[in-house]
């Protein structure tokens, strides 16, 4: 795979003025989930501590799970990677209940080991993947977030349009990992500069 990917990270504050805290370029051979934990901790030494992220769903990896809890962090994602499946898994006290999305028919899954589970379809045993289970959870999870945290990953699409604006299809003139990782901080700090210009020179609003 050639080229590089440039991940973006930003503030999301709805009351105060929002600036991207760190732009960081890769090979395009490194995962989404590469990016996580260096740009976390350089936007420690521009904002302070961060307890909340919001970031997409292809960030998660078990390693950022794990950083997120020895930090006492709290990543919220916008959705997961695996497709939904037919069916949907949710812990209830009895244990994983499990919902066929196409008839809503509804049975308990059965735990013959720790973590895994057994289901009966049709009168033949089925056996989910503990990560199915896992990201069916999460979907639950997303979908019963508050509009505010959903809506975030919204602003950063904004931000990345303006980063790219003046390429031609994500490709920027330059060559190599440098020149690359100085022309995504310089565009970052140039979106930074209009956004406090603009901040700046708003008058403010008014109340009705």
């Amino acid at each position: 795979m050639k080229g590089y990917s440039a991940n973006l990270t930003e503030t999301c504050s709805e009351e105060r003025l929002n600036l991207i805290t760190d732009v960081d370029v890769k090979p395009a051979t490194a995962t989404d989930t590469a990016f996580v934990q260096a740009a976390i901790e350089r936007t420690h030494h521009v904002v302070g501590l961060v307890r909340e992220m919001s970031m997409d769903g292809a960030f998660q990896s078990p390693s950022n799970a794990e950083y997120a809890k020895e930090q006492n962090k709290q990543i919220y994602y916008s959705g997961v990677q695996e497709s939904r499946g037919s069916f949907r898994y949710q812990p209830t006290e009895e244990g994983v209940e499990v919902v066929d999305r196409n008839t809503e028919a509804v049975q308990l899954a059965q735990e013959y080991k720790p973590g895994k589970y057994k289901l009966i379809i049709d009168g033949k045993p089925r056996y989910p993947k503990e990560l199915t289970i896992e990201n069916s959870i999460k979907r639950h999870q997303i979908k019963a977030l508050p509009d505010h945290i959903k809506n975030r990953r919204h602003n950063v699409e904004a931000s990345i349009f303006q980063l790219n604006y003046y390429t031609k299809g994500g490709k920027t003139h330059y060559g190599g990992l440098t020149p690359q990782q100085l022309w995504a901080r310089c565009r970052g700090l140039w979106v930074n500069l209009v956004r406090i210009k603009n901040y700046l020179t708003t008058p403010p609003m008014l109340p009705a």
